[in-house]
């Protein structure tokens, strides 16, 4: 016990005494990672926790500041802070879920593996009006669904690469492209919903795999736009607008992330999208039935 503690005091001094440079250098890493992911699997993978970064930033400088050392540095970090938040932090912002508004389109990563299916299907069996679009999509949960009234329109079982959509309104077609990553479509009146999730870039072999289907999707949503036709694309891409990656394949006019993963803790990553070339209104729903919270999309 004494030697952790004298490891802490150890760490602590270590802070203090350089908590400047520190600061510097945790700036310069956090750029980076933004400006430079897509050349490197590392920089990738580090780019999506900025929030993490930022926070980081703000308790050395306050190290800084309680010991009386120069403030440039902790002026730079908060400018740096303020920037990332301006440039990246808006889907922070997004409102909750008003339950008196009915979403056209309920989106969530429901967990394949882990939490009560049936406490899923209550909830969303609460939105028989809204097409109920899943990702990770366990088959006690579709099944509950539909014995709850709802029609399953399209399902396709692989555990995390599962997807599914519900909805009392039938599409005119459906459609599971399946070269990567599953991508499910279901064709309705007023617009292609498209499902996407890839698995995260754990490996540089899987980063590839994202990649390719990152290229994919986009062939796919640029394909739509040339031939006029409305698309809502809601995905759990396990990647975040930090990831010039992501900005990369992802760079359409009209899109919301949200941080919905993990919400209520410092790990939290906005991995969950909607993207649209129609007018939309995304808001994140508070519940704990998955380690995601439901996206309510409004098409307006």
């Amino acid at each position: 016990m004494k030697r952790a503690v004298n490891q802490v005091l150890t760490l602590l001094k270590f802070y203090i005494s350089y908590s400047n440079p520190l600061i510097i250098l945790t700036i310069i890493f956090s750029l980076t990672t933004i400006l430079f992911s897509g050349h490197s699997y590392w920089l990738d993978l580090f780019s999506h926790f900025q929030l993490q970064y930022q926070v980081t930033l703000l308790l050395i400088s306050l190290i800084s500041i309680v010991q009386c050392r120069s403030l440039k540095a902790p002026i730079l970090a908060l400018i740096y802070c303020i920037a990332i938040f301006i440039t990246f932090g808006q889907h922070d912002l997004l409102e909750e879920y008003d339950n008196t508004v009915n979403s056209e389109v309920i989106f969530w990563n429901t967990n394949y593996f882990h939490y009560d299916q049936l406490d899923k299907a209550k909830y969303l069996s609460e939105h028989q009006d809204s097409i109920i679009a899943l990702t990770e999509s366990n088959e006690v949960l579709v099944d509950e669904l539909v014995s709850r009234g709802f029609t399953n329109q399209l399902s396709y079982y692989d555990k995390g690469y599962s997807c599914a959509i519900l909805s009392q309104q039938p599409p005119k077609e459906t459609q599971i492209i399946n070269e990567i990553y599953p991508i499910c479509i279901a064709s309705y009146e007023d617009f292609e919903l498209i499902i996407a999730h890839p698995t995260p870039p754990y490996t540089p072999k899987s980063r590839e795999d994202q990649i390719d289907y990152f290229a994919q999707i986009n062939k796919l949503i640029n394909q739509y736009i040339k031939d006029s036709k409305n698309y809502l694309l809601v995905a759990d891409l396990n990647s975040t607008p930090y990831s010039q990656t992501y900005r990369k394949y992802f760079n359409f006019d009209k899109s919301e992330a949200l941080s919905s993963w993990h919400h209520k803790s410092i790990f939290q990553l906005p991995l969950d999208h909607a993207f649209s070339n129609l007018d939309i209104k995304v808001t994140k729903d508070v519940v704990e039935y998955s380690d995601h919270l439901p996206l309510h999309i409004e098409v307006e």
